[in-house]
């Protein structure tokens, strides 16, 4: 009789940005790093109930929820807006989606997000010219000030982005992109920050 003997492989996560790697030589133009651990949730507001979502997420987390597209803050929880009576939550603890779930659910349906998008946060002096290459977006001051938000296509990728207040390194932006197709888009990111060298802190 014989044994066939089984391998066991233990499955570990990797980057969501494989490849992306640090190209500056010298005072780099674009400084990126990835965003782990965050806990992203939809939410989206059920038929005539947008004003009692509202009123429910004021009186449970202390926060407005954005009119438009902006994104609107409270210590350990941000929501996005992204379309029509349709949100982004994110914070950096673990059990918010169902915190929200518990919360919310009666008013809002809701998606735990958290493995599915990729976030990168960006700043640097060149960080502007290097998205520009990518998104089909004006994201000078004066018309995407801090706290906007846009839906857009980067590299034939579907991304969200929204901008945090400025750093010493300039302007900061965080995208999130599908996981799936994080890697084609850090090839692009790499390419389009290219002339201006870039630094990657992984998360």
């Amino acid at each position: 009789m014989q044994h066939v003997a089984h391998s066991m492989h233990t499955l570990s996560g990797q980057p969501a940005f494989a490849g992306l790697e640090s190209t500056a030589t010298t005072v780099p133009g674009v400084i990126v790093s990835e965003r782990v651990g965050v806990a992203i949730a939809s939410v989206l507001a059920r038929k005539g109930r947008t004003q009692e979502l509202a009123n429910r997420v004021r009186a449970q987390f202390g926060i407005e929820l954005p009119v438009g597209p902006r994104m609107t803050r409270a210590p350990g929880l941000a929501f996005v807006g992204i379309g029509v009576a349709a949100w982004l939550a994110l914070s950096d603890t673990a059990d918010v989606p169902s915190a929200l779930q518990a919360e919310l659910g009666e008013c809002a349906s809701l998606s735990d997000h958290s493995s599915a998008l990729a976030l990168l946060r960006l700043t640097g002096a060149k960080v502007r010219a290097t998205l520009a290459k990518l998104l089909p977006l004006d994201l000078h001051d004066r018309a995407f000030g801090i706290l906007n938000a846009a839906s857009s296509v980067a590299a034939h990728v579907s991304t969200r982005i929204w901008r945090l207040e400025d750093s010493e390194h300039g302007a900061v932006f965080e995208l999130g992109v599908p996981r799936s197709f994080a890697v084609s888009f850090a090839q692009a990111l790499q390419t389009s920050a290219a002339e201006f060298g870039l630094v990657f802190k992984p998360g």
